[in-house]
C-alpha cells in the first residue's frame, strides 16, 4: 500500500499534521520539501483493490502495489488543503524533514492489468474527504464530544446538539459566524467552554454575530452591542460603553440543591429568596465575571440565571 489516507490515521501522517498546522493558524505557513512529490490513494480504493487481489484467481504468491499514480508536489498539496480551510496568510518553502524522500509514488499498472483496478478517486477528492474529516474530528475534541462520535444526532443531550450545530458551521471556515442563543438552556461549564470556543475561533479570524438573553455572555464575548425591544434597536454602542451607563444590575441564581446556611458573598449584595433561589445586585462598574470567580458560587451547582432589573435601561433614558 501506497499513502493511503482517510479517516482515524491520526496525526502523524503529512496530511493530517498539515491540517492541524493550518487550524493552529501558522503563519507564515512552512512548506516542508515543497518540491518532493507524493501520491495518494484513498482508503475506498485502497479496499477495492485488496478485495480485487483476494478475489482474483490469478493473484496467489503475487505482489500488486495497491495506491494512486496521480503525482503531484508537496507544494500543491499543501495549498490545496489551504483553499479547503480557507487560509489566507503566506506561505514559505521550507528544508524538508531529515530522512525524507523526493519522490513516492507507486507503479500500480500490474494490478490494473492483472485485477482491473483503477482507483476512483482523484487525489483532490481523496484530500478533501481527509481533510474535512479531520477538521471535524479537531472540532469535536475542542468541543469535548469526541466520545460521541459515533452517536446518532438524537442520542446526544441538548447541550450536546448545540454544540454539533456549531461544529457543522464551522466545517467550511466561514469569515462571518451568526448564532443564535447558543449557550441558552446549558448548564455552567458547558456554557463556559462554549464561551472559550468561540474566543479561540474569534480570535483567529472569524466574524461572530450572536444573540443571547445573558448580560454575562455579551460581557465576556461581545465588544459590540446592539438591544432590541419590541422589533427595535434602542441601543447599538460598544460593551465597555453599555456598561458605564448602567447603574446597577439584578441578577436570580437558581441552584441545584440547597444554599448553605447564611449564605453570603463578601462584596456582594445578597438576598436569598428561598433554598434554591437567590438574588444579586451589582453596583455600577462591577464585572458580571467577577462574580462568578467567587469561590462561594464555586460550591454550588448553577441552574439558571435570569437578568430581573437593569438601571436606568435603554428605554427610560429615551
Amino acid at each position: 500500500y501506497q499513502n493511503i489516507i482517510g479517516p482515524r490515521m491520526g496525526f502523524n501522517h503529512a496530511i493530517p499534521h498539515i491540517v492541524e498546522r493550518f487550524i493552529n493558524n501558522h503563519d507564515p505557513f512552512l512548506v516542508y520539501g515543497h518540491s518532493q512529490t507524493r501520491a495518494f490513494c484513498y482508503i475506498d480504493d485502497a479496499v477495492k483493490g485488496t478485495i480485487a487481489a483476494m478475489e482474483s484467481q490469478s493473484s496467489n504468491e503475487q505482489i500488486y502495489h495497491i495506491g494512486n499514480s496521480q503525482e503531484i508536489t508537496i507544494d500543491e498539496l499543501t495549498r490545496y488543503i489551504g483553499s479547503i480551510i480557507g487560509f489566507k496568510g503566506e506561505y514559505k518553502n521550507a528544508p524538508t524533514y531529515p530522512s525524507s524522500v523526493n519522490r513516492r509514488c507507486p507503479d500500480i499498472s500490474k494490478a490494473e492489468l492483472d485485477l482491473g483496478y483503477a482507483p476512483e478517486f482523484s487525489w483532490q477528492d481523496a484530500v478533501q474527504k481527509t481533510v474535512e474529516w479531520y477538521k471535524s474530528e479537531k472540532y469535536l475534541k475542542q468541543m469535548g464530544i469526541w466520545d460521541k462520535k459515533d452517536d446518532t444526532l438524537r442520542e446526544l443531550s441538548g447541550g450536546q446538539k448545540r454544540r454539533v450545530m456549531i461544529i457543522k458551521s464551522l466545517i467550511h471556515e466561514p469569515e462571518l459566524l451568526i448564532l443564535d442563543e447558543p449557550t441558552a438552556g446549558v448548564d455552567i461549564e458547558l456554557r463556559r467552554g462554549l464561551w472559550d470556543f468561540l474566543i479561540d475561533i474569534n480570535n483567529a479570524g472569524t466574524t461572530i454575530i450572536l444573540t443571547t438573553h445573558y448580560l454575562e455572555e455579551a460581557e465576556n464575548l461581545c465588544k459590540n452591542i446592539a438591544i432590541i425591544d419590541e422589533g427595535k434597536i434602542i441601543e447599538n454602542t460598544s460593551m465597555n460603553q453599555l456598561l458605564k451607563q448602567l447603574d446597577s444590575q439584578v441578577f436570580t441564581i437558581e441552584t441545584s440543591s440547597n444554599l448553605p446556611h447564611g449564605f453570603n458573598i463578601p462584596g456582594f449584595d445578597i438576598k436569598v429568596e428561598n433554598d434554591n433561589k437567590f438574588s444579586i445586585t451589582l453596583s455600577k462598574g462591577s464585572s458580571v465575571s467577577s462574580l462568578f470567580n467567587k469561590p462561594e458560587l464555586a460550591q454550588i451547582e448553577v441552574t439558571n440565571i435570569c437578568l430581573l432589573y437593569t438601571s436606568p435601561s435603554p428605554r427610560d433614558r429615551q
